[in-house]
């Protein structure tokens, strides 16, 4: 133990004279060693640690299929009546619950903020863990077709909505009509089951009986809903394939008692709950984890020349301790020590990193990593953070004295210190080059297709314009559902009022492209083949606004939408499945019973979470939809303040439910694509400096041990193009090796993952690729050049001294 503070104590002092390799290897390992320790973490929650619920390892998401007549899933949501049925027949389960999510108006508060809302059975509460900060939780008073009105606030909304009112439990809130009295307050550290989307919060919780669908989709079997989800703790020893069989067989059978769709059926899938939160967020964490591994090897291999020159530097105190009898062993010690010293600063600097990281994870990429906002230091980071110190402090000290010829060593102080005791082999120093660059090749190609797939989608052509555009959703804040006639004055009216604001260019009583299509059933009247198109209903101004380019056909007028006619508009996608959009013209489907025709055919749009092969079709809106888009001429925006001013003033019971443009939301839309593209850039960006600084200093090294060699050609007479030729030849074969090492290990990635079939190698993507191998390329030549101008630049005699 004393021996080792001693070790300690004096790798300080020597370390104290020598701050600028102190400095360098500190902020390096620091900085990446952060950035590893910040995803080794995000990885081992993602994909290693359980989830936080009591059942977790039993718990299971029920998935609801619609099979077409070939058994192929057309759509993955449940019916309501479905659902339903499923929770109150289903044997399988020891504890079930049912969930469906929803956004309300909260019109008890003077600013009506819309909160999301998530109706759920009793059995919720027990099942996720649902601790309370004040209050209770749902219990069987609240059990189905109880009709109890009353709520369960989040924490967060507790203290941003209501002040962190202690007198919360006394109080009540009104959310379309009805009113709810509180009962209890979730815990601050509640976790919720991210299953309608990642980062989603439920702001206010309401008994089942209380969700938002009306009265007639509770009874239809035909429409299906993504806000649907149940959850089961599966009971033990259960065959996992003979239960998907029989509750698909219970569902299926009550299903084809509605007769909505002839042939088709219903197929109930077991899916993990850990799987269904996490979704595909693994393959991200694992990308990013191989993103600051290769950074970490780079920082690694750049460090191990400052560490190598540091053992030559200090041959002279090596000799000394030699001479007196420390064996090699004691040697190794010494640089384990200052390794150890530098790497322990660093880990601390790491864990800072690392926790600042988290922060920024849980803020800004929510909505992308599941579970983000649950990271923190924990004993994983701090035993992966000693492990990886002890480890590369070792692995300098084993490269530093593996350098040592101790014989030559004991013999330095008798040649005035001047011995070889100390140097980097020929062989090392080529083997260095090539892993530099073979690491930095493979690392930045990598870096530049993931950047060249985010790219292509963040500025692939949408088919549709957003500026300046906004989508409106209003709310009746009645207690009962207006009648359709009441509906179609009131929407009518604020229509008026709208396009009258001298702000205002134009308004469509539509949703807007960037809002959910749904997922719709029709029939071919001439074959009675079944398809499943994407959905939407809109107006006559609907493919104006948005600028979405007629093809064939035409486009809806007035008259279609005030009689409801039975007409459709579909896109190039759904027209080439029928010839082309001229022989679908006046082709007739069915979606229901009554037969609909094809009266014109659009351009297809992309969506982020799409593709412009999906097949898309358009009817008539109701003139009662509650949903409008808005378009403002140039630089006159309005403020949700203004457009609810405008409402209240048609209609006192209305409220604005939604207001967001379309830019922002298509902007959200693309925000995984966004950081992927800024993520690649600044890792493509950090790789390439830290290959300029590593390549440099082994170069430089390399240049120095053949000064004598160049002092004694330039004696001799070689001019300075010869000598840049001769050092350029010997550094080009060690980097074309770790450029065609790199490049074979990425082309072998593509070829055998999915990579290959989603980057279209156009013109772009070569060029980038080219320009980056161009760029190790120039790095390389830039640290072999720049060390010997300085050198060629010297006195001829200092070269010959070898000072």
């Amino acid at each position: 133990m004393k021996n080792g503070l001693l070790l300690i104590k004096d790798a300080v002092t020597s370390l104290r004279h020598r701050l600028g390799f102190v400095f360098t290897v500190i902020t390096t390992m620091g900085i990446t060693l952060g950035a590893f320790l910040c995803i080794a973490t995000l990885n081992y929650l993602l994909l290693v640690k359980p989830l936080s619920y009591p059942e977790q390892q039993n718990m299971f998401v029920a998935e609801h299929k619609l099979l077409d007549p070939d058994k192929r899933p057309r759509a993955n949501a449940f019916t309501y009546p479905g659902l339903v049925y499923l929770y109150e027949n289903q044997s399988y389960f020891d504890n079930a619950t049912i969930i469906a999510y929803k956004q309300n108006v909260i019109s008890s508060i003077p600013s009506q903020p819309t909160v999301n809302t998530g109706a759920v059975t009793p059995e919720f509460t027990g099942m996720f863990d649902m601790n309370m900060h004040m209050g209770r939780s749902f219990s069987e008073t609240e059990a189905l077709n109880n009709y109890n009105p009353v709520t369960v606030i989040s924490y967060q909304t507790w203290q941003g909505l209501f002040g962190s009112d202690p007198e919360i439990l006394s109080k009540t809130l009104m959310l379309a009509g009805i009113k709810y009295r509180i009962i209890g307050v979730a815990a601050k550290d509640f976790k919720e089951p991210q299953l309608l989307k990642t980062g989603h919060e439920t702001e206010v919780w309401l008994p089942w009986d209380f969700n938002s669908f009306e009265d007639a989709q509770r009874q239809y079997w035909g429409n299906v809903s993504d806000a649907l989800f149940f959850v089961g703790a599966i009971k033990p020893n259960t065959d996992m394939k003979l239960a998907e069989q029989q509750l698909s067989a219970l569902v299926d059978s009550r299903w084809q008692q509605e007769g909505i769709a002839t042939g088709w059926s219903i197929e109930i899938a077991l899916v993990a709950l850990k799987d269904v939160i996490m979704g595909d967020s693994s393959v991200m964490a694992i990308l990013l984890l191989g993103g600051v591994t290769g950074l970490v090897l780079i920082s690694c291999v750049n460090l191990l020349n400052l560490f190598m020159s540091r053992t030559v530097e200090r041959q002279t105190v090596l000799s000394i301790h030699a001479a007196i009898g420390a064996k090699k062993s004691d040697l190794f010690k010494l640089m384990f020590a200052e390794s150890g010293v530098l790497l322990g600063i660093s880990t601390v600097i790491a864990l800072v990193i690392a926790s600042l990281g988290f922060m920024l994870l849980g803020h800004y990429l929510n909505e992308v990593l599941p579970r983000a906002n649950e990271l923190s230091l924990s004993l994983f980071t701090f035993v992966i953070a000693v492990v990886s110190a002890l480890s590369l402090a070792l692995f300098f000290a084993k490269v530093g004295i593996s350098i040592v010829n101790y014989k030559k060593l004991k013999e330095g102080l008798q040649s005035s210190g001047k011995g070889t005791g100390v140097q980097v082999s020929k062989r090392k120093r080529k083997l260095l080059i090539i892993s530099q660059v073979g690491l930095v090749t493979s690392l930045v190609l990598a870096n530049i297709t993931l950047f060249q797939l985010a790219i292509e989608t963040i500025y692939k052509d949408k088919g549709f314009n957003v500026e300046n555009k906004a989508q409106l959703s209003v709310k009746a804040m009645t207690s009962e559902p207006l009648s359709k006639d009441a509906s179609v004055a009131v929407m009518r009216a604020l229509r008026d009022r709208l396009e009258a604001q001298p702000q205002i260019a134009s308004v469509s009583q539509a949703k807007s492209p960037v809002n959910p299509f749904s997922t719709w059933a029709m029939k071919d009247v001439e074959n009675n083949a079944r398809l499943t198109p994407l959905g939407k209903k809109v107006d006559q101004n609907y493919f104006a606004m948005i600028e979405q380019t007629l093809v064939a056909g035409r486009l809806f007028d007035s008259s279609d939408i005030q009689s409801g006619a039975q007409v459709m508009i579909v896109n190039e996608a759904f027209a080439e499945m029928y010839g082309g959009s001229q022989d679908v013209i006046g082709k007739r489907f069915t979606r229901g019973s009554t037969p609909i025709e094809v009266v014109g055919v659009v351009k297809p749009i992309f969506l982020p979470s799409g593709d412009t092969n999906t097949a898309r079709v358009y009817m008539p809106e109701s003139q009662s939809s509650y949903y409008l888009m808005v378009q403002f001429k140039a630089e006159q925006l309005m403020s949700r303040a203004q457009i609810a001013s405008i409402v209240s003033a048609v209609d006192s019971r209305f409220t604005v439910f939604n207001f967001d443009m379309l830019s922002e939301l298509h902007t959200k839309m693309l925000f995984g694509d966004i950081t992927a593209a800024l993520t690649s850039g600044l890792l493509t960006v950090l790789i390439l400096f830290l290959a300029a600084i590593g390549l440099y200093g082994t170069l430089s090294y390399n240049l120095q041990l053949r000064k004598l060699e160049i002092g004694t050609r330039r004696a001799i007479g070689a001019k300075k193009k010869d000598l840049y030729t001769l050092m350029i030849g010997d550094t080009s074969q060690p980097v074309f090796v770790g450029l065609a090492l790199g490049s074979l290990g990425i082309f072998i990635l593509w070829l055998t993952t999915e990579v290959n079939s989603m980057i279209s190698f156009d013109s772009m993507t070569i060029g980038m690729l080219l320009l980056s191998v161009l760029m190790i390329i120039l790095i390389s030549l830039f640290a072999c050049c720049y060390p010997l101008k300085r050198l060629l630049d010297s006195p001829i005699i200092y070269k010959l001294k070898g000072e």
